[in-house]
């Protein structure tokens, strides 16, 4: 398979999802949406919208900003689907015509994501375990779409997950490594809390893997 994947910034990597990627022989290339021109969404079968500083709703500040929805919208359409996570789950709710809301939940650093009932339903998330651990880097939320799952919640903020047919927004990441994790706590100067141990990401990256298969 042929996967697009949407970088906003250089913190902000795919992480673990080249692992997989690599590891399963699939072609991919990486666009940077604020230098590069987007492609025909047909030249792709998935497509993979990382995070990044900026929020959904910050067209007058980002041009390109709209284009990106736009190529998200069309990639939908044209039968592709799409995994977004953090900002990259935001653009999804927008496109598919869900609020995001600017500076409401704030979450940084280490939270267990505990599965909804939705979970019963979905795809990806029905044999996850009732609670796992992510971490989360976001202060913006979002609505869940009409007709869309919310398989998985925070406490603090309960609209972690859009799931329709052929598009899955992850709104915590599972896709860090810990250098990634360093480097958020670097930019951001916050305490997350202690680094877990090793088998924590290893953790992470096997769940990462399962939803790559299942998209």
């Amino acid at each position: 398979m042929k996967y697009l994947i949407i970088q906003h910034v250089d913190y902000e990597s795919p992480g673990v999802i080249l692992d997989w990627l690599r590891e399963g022989g699939h072609e991919y290339r990486i666009l940077r949406p604020d230098v590069e021109v987007f492609p025909p969404p047909e030249e792709f079968h998935r497509l993979i919208v990382m995070g990044g500083p900026m929020g959904a709703n910050d067209d007058d500040r980002y041009s390109w900003l709209g284009r990106e929805k736009e190529f998200i919208r069309d990639f939908l359409n044209s039968g592709g689907k799409v995994l977004g996570i953090c900002l990259g789950a935001q653009l999804i709710a927008g496109v598919l015509g869900a609020e995001v809301h600017g500076g409401v939940c704030d979450e940084f650093g280490w939270k267990d994501v505990k599965l909804t009932s939705d979970a019963l339903h979905s795809r990806y998330f029905h044999d996850f375990p009732e609670s796992f651990p992510a971490f989360h880097w976001h202060s913006d939320a979002f609505d869940i779409p009409e007709g869309a799952l919310n398989p998985a919640s925070t406490d603090e903020c309960p609209n972690q997950v859009i799931e329709t047919e052929r598009a899955l927004g992850l709104q915590f990441h599972l896709e860090m490594t810990p250098r990634m994790v360093e480097e958020a706590i670097g930019i951001t100067g916050r305490d997350a809390g202690p680094i877990p141990d090793g088998s924590v990401f290893e953790r992470m990256r096997g769940l990462m893997f399962k939803i790559l298969e299942r998209l």
